[in-house]
């Protein structure tokens, strides 16, 4: 072989070896490096949260990037390049971080050095745009492993409508702070988080940090829920001018509800705050809607009605009753019907105008002539027309329904008349709303709902049925919800809600007040007290209205509920809840 060719090869051979002499030492240095880099941490990379939408498409809560912006102050070895930076720095970290002077920067730097602090806090909840403002100054604008500056993303959520419907949308802080349909749906909106292994050391001089292992997040599904933002603003704004300013009134809700499909448009909840008379800012404090139980009164006329209907022990609103100067054993007089014996020179009253005029005596009377005799069998039907004990509307909290067992201890004389008229039972607003919205059905009971839909990317993870979405079929005959529809026309023609007679749509509903249960019945001797009343003389009033529009084409639900505080005043439901219902009426197109 010539010598020439020799050398090729050899230089060949030499040029082949060289890489994988250096595969081989980096190997080697890589093993080195881990084994000086003693310092491990796992740190979670949180998936991003899935984004909420309207029913038309606006974007209501959402996940936004933040920084924690932190120092490592031992990464420069230098002092007097330490000092050199921090004197540069201080000033500006003070011009966009003012909770310090240029001072006060500079000694919370050199204080943060003397302690060996390698993780001090400069600022939290930075903006991407104020993080990157701060990346330029002196000592930030450094390689991290040569300056220590540590930049910690976290995403948190954001509200575009800020407190508007808060107490559905809700949120998720951790802990028991769970509330709404971010707390319902969290499992699909919060995707599955992600991590990263990262171990620290001193390696060659320099402090070295090297990531050993790395899983990807996996963000969350994107959800769709009923609530129309539009409409909630104008429920809101009605609920808020209806309240105003009178201090009387603890709290109030309106609810709005497709009544075809069930579908919640609207769900406003407002409270003053948490302490009698503290303050005058109204707010989303509680789910007035759905969790709070109250006696509703006269509102509950309709179910009597109902019954009656359902049962056949009425077949025509045009049926008389003797007026008997409003007055039914273990009552109190019905001051309504001697009203109308006086106006109409009368001495008996029809059922459609009894129901109109909100007459206790007229309803008590027809209650105890059907069921005096079957009064488990009137309890028993009254539970059929309230929403099963376990819907699931879309949001947790949904309250009991409590009616007086006719075989408990509580049951009296007086027990089916107070009944017959919305006492000695407790229901939330939503119950109410679902039976109203059943006679707006035809006597068919929807699934009221607040998620519409849910997916990731392409992928639809779940979407509402609406053709699973009857409870109940058999609630009321269409003859009967029609005649409902009817007497319910006649208490906003001719009744108790006749300010809603001029409203944009004709409007089919019901008034009802009543003073709620504050105390105990018998003091510590047994003797027995008022229980809607306070030591002082003060009551609770609930004020309701509930309905549905067009009256003969319908197609919303609408419930108003006004509680105040202990006072000496009344709210009647034919009063400030009739007038919010009607603004909200007047707004819908």
């Amino acid at each position: 072989m010539k010598k020439s060719t020799k050398i090729i090869l050899i230089v060949a051979g030499a040029l082949a070896i060289i890489p994988i002499g250096r595969t081989v030492y980096q190997r080697i240095d890589h093993q080195r490096l881990l084994h000086a880099l003693k310092e491990e941490r796992v740190q979670t990379i949180p998936a991003k949260r899935g984004d909420i939408y309207d029913c038309e498409g606006n974007l209501i809560a959402t996940s936004e990037p933040f920084y924690e912006i932190r120092l490592d102050c031992m990464t420069i070895e230098s002092p007097e390049l330490w000092e050199e930076k921090t004197l540069a720095l201080a000033p500006k970290l003070a011009a966009m971080l003012p909770e310090r002077t240029a001072t006060e920067w500079w000694a919370y730097l050199q204080d943060g050095r003397e302690k060996e602090k390698r993780y001090l806090k400069i600022a939290k909840d930075v903006t991407p745009q104020k993080k990157d403002s701060i990346a330029k100054l002196p000592l930030f604008d450094m390689p991290s492993l040569v300056g220590g500056a540590i930049y910690e993303r976290y995403d948190k959520r954001c509200y575009p409508y800020d407190s508007l419907a808060l107490r559905a949308i809700g949120y998720v802080r951790g802990g028991k702070k769970r509330v709404g349909v971010e707390a319902r749906y969290d499992s699909l909106l919060s995707g599955q988080n992600g991590s990263k292994t990262v171990r620290s050391g001193w390696y060659k001089g320099k402090r070295q940090h090297l990531v050993t292992r790395h899983i990807e997040p996996e963000g969350g599904a994107d959800a769709m829920i009923t609530l129309s933002m539009p409409m909630q603003a104008l429920a809101d704004s009605a609920l808020r001018a209806g309240i105003g300013e009178d201090m009387d009134i603890a709290s109030g809700c309106v609810v709005v509800m497709e009544v075809a499909t069930g579908a919640i448009r609207a769900m406003v909840n407002l409270s003053r705050g948490t302490m009698p008379y503290d303050s005058d800012r109204l707010w989303e404090r509680y789910n007035d809607a759905i969790a709070h139980s109250y006696e509703p009164g006269e509102i509950l006329q309709t179910m009597t009605l109902a019954s009656v209907f359902r049962d056949g022990h009425l077949h025509s609103l045009s049926t008389k009753m003797p007026t008997s100067h409003g007055i039914i054993p273990y009552m109190s007089q019905d001051a309504r019907l001697t009203n109308y014996e006086r106006q109409f020179k009368t001495d008996s009253i029809s059922v459609l105008d009894a129901f109109a005029i909100s007459s206790h005596y007229g309803m008590a009377r027809l209650a105890t002539d059907a069921y005096e005799e079957s009064t488990k069998y009137y309890a028993t039907g009254l539970r059929h027309f309230c929403l099963p004990a376990k819907t699931d509307i879309g949001i947790e909290g949904l309250g009991e329904v409590d009616i007086t067992n006719p075989e408990g201890v509580y049951w009296n004389d007086s027990t089916l008349s107070c009944m017959a008229n919305g006492k000695c039972i407790t229901m939330v607003p939503m119950d109410i709303l679902s039976f109203y919205n059943t006679i707006a059905n035809k006597g068919q009971m929807v699934q009221p709902y607040l998620l519409e839909k849910a997916w990731t990317g392409s992928d639809t993870l779940f979407c509402h049925n609406h053709n699973g979405n009857i409870l109940k079929e058999d609630i009321l005959s269409s003859s009967v919800a029609d005649s409902l529809t009817r007497a319910l026309v006649a208490v906003t023609e001719s009744g108790t809600g006749t300010r809603l007679r001029d409203a944009r749509y004709p409007v089919a509903g019901k008034t009802g007040t009543s003073k709620q249960v504050m105390r105990v019945s018998t003091d510590e001797t047994g003797h027995p007290l008022d229980p809607y009343c306070d030591e002082e003389g003060r009551f609770q009033t609930a004020a309701t209205y509930a309905g549905f529009f067009p009256a003969e084409s319908p197609r919303y639900s609408i419930i108003c509920v006004l509680y105040s505080r202990p006072c000496y005043m009344t709210y009647y439901g034919g009063s400030l809840p009739a007038l919010i219902v009607k603004d909200i009426v007047n707004g819908i197109k």
